[in-house]
This record gives structure tokens, C-alpha cells and sequence, in this order.
């Protein structure tokens, strides 16, 4: 599920990122050997440039994939097994991405460590059961920054920051301040809620041990609940405090669209940078992208090495595939080249491409605002003919 995308961001802004730093959450495809993996968020939607504090509040998958590639996933694996995820057995290549969605099989216990070290202010320190006759030695050591676990903090106990997918949801906001985050696996078979106060850090978890699916029993809706009892219980008895704020944390306005300092008559919001990583004051925020930058294109689909098929069910004239273009500006024009040929043009960044059998070589001249039109790099592909599935299909027959 999602439980680890705290520590994906934590990272990034270990590298640089802020959460005011933008983050586009667009429909994103990646390849996968000869295939297309499509990532999504969990209700579908797609909320196009995010800050990274609403990113995280609202546990979006496509911002929380581009974090990863952004501090590479090699990078992230090292740093999950330094916050104490020793279950991570596998090569990196086996997780690839999917680690920053929770690919990995992690325990509760390691879960309910790598949270405390965020609430202790980033220090790892090795923990204990109550039943556990053999108790390790308090070791010590600093993985994330002072700063950058307040942070983390700070987003995980904003109400406002997950607005967009937890709206008019109240189970999250606890009386005391308390950072808390869900996950949900694929197919219900588990669902976590993890949160840490000013003195208490607690995980719950919820599953079946045969790895049987729940009906449809989320983290924020099963565990959650019992998080938020076992809080009101546990701060009953204890007096509550805010969460840990590092002193040297910097306060600036920032304009809500755009994570740049506040100028004119932008929607100006206060956010919280590590020194040295604030905004350029008063810069001109009436684009996201300066026009002096060259524009960033690529051909999105079809992805290298992407092997397709003619399906004999369908009429020749009516199977298409979308070639699309992924760009950080807006498409105005596309001229679409098959093997050295102009097999057509849109005006945006899709084109319906009629599918014919052989090896393919695309390559695409882009139009993007008032730049001078763009090659691509070129993608090769492969599409099957359509006599052989037949064939294959008459062997299995005859077998």
C-alpha cells in the first residue's frame, strides 16, 4: 500500500525537493519488458500540477512514482533498509518503482520503526517487543534530517493538505496533533494506519494471515478507526503536546498554484523549507515554466521495445493505437513518422495510428508554443501479423 510514501518524499527533500515543489499528476505509462504499465491514483482521478505537500497528504501514486525516479529507486531501496525495512530481500530490479507504492512485503513491527524514527526527529534507534525476553541495545544513528522529519510530520498532520482525495473525511484529523498515514494493498488482502504524537507511535494492521482479500476494507476506514481509538486512549492518560517543529525550518509565502514566493495577486499560502531551499523572492509567477527553457518532449506511447498484436477479432480498418506525446508544455501540432514515413498529423499530442504488421521505427516532429519545432528521440516497436496468431491458434487446437 502506501505506507511508505512518507519515506520516498523524505528523500527527495533530503535531495532537494521542497513541498512546495511541483509535481505533475498526469496519467503516467511506463514500460515494462515488452509490455505498458499504467499507473493511477486509488480513485481514479488525476489532478494535474500538485505541490509536493498535497502530493503526500492526499497519497497520490503518480507524484509518489516520479519522487522515486527522481532519487532513483537504488537510492530509495539503501535508504529503506537503513530506516530498518530488513524484509527488503529481494534485488532493487525486482521492485523497480513499485516500492514507492508498497511492492514490497513489509511487517508491522518494521512499519511502526522506520514511523518512529521519523517522530524521533529522524533518529533510527532499535525497538523492542514487551514479549520479547531478549532486548536489543538502544542503537542509535541519524537517517533523515532534523528538518526534514519535521516536515513530514507537519504534512502528514495537515487536514488541508488532503483535501483533494480525503475531503469531508474527519477520521484522519485527531483532537491532538498527530501524523498519520494509511495504505491499502491490491485486492483489500491488506490495510495499514500508522501515526505518531509528541510521545506515542502506533501501527495497525488488518488482514487475513491465508492472504485472503477483505471486502473492500481500506486503511483509513479499518485501521484507521482503531488508531484513532487507541490515540483517544492512549492521550487520556498522558498530556499531549505539538509535534516536534526544528527551529531552523524557514516560513515563506508561497503562491498556492505555482510553490514559487508569493507576488501579486496569487493565492499566497505560508509553507515551511530547510534552509537554503527557499524560492527566489519575488520572481514572476504568471507561468510555471519559463518560455526561455527549452521544452521537455518525449513519445510516450508507444514505449521501446513494446511489442503489439493484431487482434482477429477486430476489422484491419478499425484497430488503432494512440501514439501520444509526453510534454511539459502544451502540443500544439505533431507530425507522426513511421519507418522514415509522414503517416500523419494532430493538432495536440494524440494520433490514432492503424496498425500494420513488422518492425516499426516512430519518430514525431512537436510543435510547443512559440519554440521551433522538435524531433523526438526515435522508439522502436513490433507489431505481430495476424497469420500468425491464427497459426498458433490452429497448434493449440490440434494439440
Amino acid at each position: 500500500g502506501s505506507a511508505l510514501k512518507p519515506f520516498v518524499y523524505a528523500l527527495a527533500m533530503e535531495r532537494g525537493w521542497t513541498p512546495a515543489t511541483i509535481i505533475d499528476d498526469s496519467p503516467l505509462l511506463r514500460p515494462v519488458s515488452v509490455g505498458i504499465k499504467q499507473y493511477r491514483n486509488y480513485s481514479g482521478r488525476h489532478y494535474g500540477l500538485v505541490r509536493l505537500r498535497e502530493a503526500l497528504g492526499n497519497s497520490l501514486n503518480i507524484p509518489a512514482v516520479k519522487a522515486a525516479e527522481f532519487v532513483t529507486t537504488e537510492a530509495l531501496y539503501a535508504y529503506l533498509r537503513e530506516l530498518g525495512f530488513e524484509g527488503l530481500t529481494k534485488s532493487v530490479l525486482h521492485y523497480g518503482e513499485g516500492l514507492a507504492l508498497g511492492n514490497a512485503e513489509v511487517s508491522l513491527f518494521e512499519l511502526v520503526r522506520a514511523y518512529s524514527v521519523l517522530a524521533r526527529g529522524g533518529v533510527y534507534k532499535n525497538i523492542s517487543g514487551l514479549l520479547n525476553s531478549r532486548v536489543e541495545s538502544a542503537r542509535e544513528k541519524r537517517v533523515v534530517s532534523r528538518a526534514v522529519s519535521s516536515i513530514v510530520g507537519n504534512i502528514l498532520s495537515d487536514e488541508n493538505a488532503r483535501q483533494l482525495e480525503f475531503s469531508g473525511s474527519g477520521l484522519l484529523s485527531f483532537p491532538a496533533q498527530t501524523a498519520v498515514k494509511t495504505g491499502t494493498s491490491s485486492d483489500y488482502r491488506d490495510a495499514w494506519a500508522v501515526g505518531y504524537n509528541d510521545d506515542f507511535t502506533v501501527g495497525v494492521w488488518m488482514g487475513s494471515l491465508d492472504y485472503r482479500p477483505m471486502k473492500q476494507v481500506t486503511g483509513s476506514e479499518g485501521p484507521g478507526i482503531v488508531l484513532r481509538a487507541v490515540f483517544a486512549e492512549l492521550n487520556r492518560r498522558t498530556p499531549t503536546a505539538p509535534l516536534f517543529l526544528d527551529p531552523e525550518l524557514v516560513r515563506v509565502s508561497v503562491c498556492e498554484a505555482t510553490g514559487r514566493a508569493a507576488c501579486g495577486s496569487c493565492n499566497a499560502i505560508d509553507e515551511l523549507f530547510v534552509p537554503g531551499t527557499m524560492p527566489d523572492p519575488c520572481e514572476d509567477v504568471s507561468e510555471r515554466t519559463p518560455k526561455s527553457s527549452p521544452p521537455h518532449i518525449k513519445i510516450q506511447l508507444p514505449t521501446k521495445h513494446l511489442r503489439l498484436a493484431l487482434d482477429p477479432r477486430i476489422p484491419d480498418s478499425l484497430e488503432k493505437f494512440p501514439f501520444t506525446i509526453d510534454s511539459d508544455r502544451k502540443v500544439s501540432k505533431v507530425m507522426w513518422y513511421v519507418n522514415d514515413e509522414l503517416v500523419g498529423e494532430s493538432l495536440g499530442e494524440t494520433f490514432l495510428w492503424p496498425l500494420s504488421a513488422g518492425e516499426k521505427i516512430l519518430k514525431a516532429l512537436v510543435w510547443v508554443g512559440e519554440h521551433e519545432p522538435v524531433w523526438t528521440d526515435n522508439v522502436r516497436f513490433f507489431v505481430r501479423p495476424l497469420y500468425s496468431i491464427r497459426l498458433h491458434e490452429i497448434k493449440e487446437e490440434g494439440a
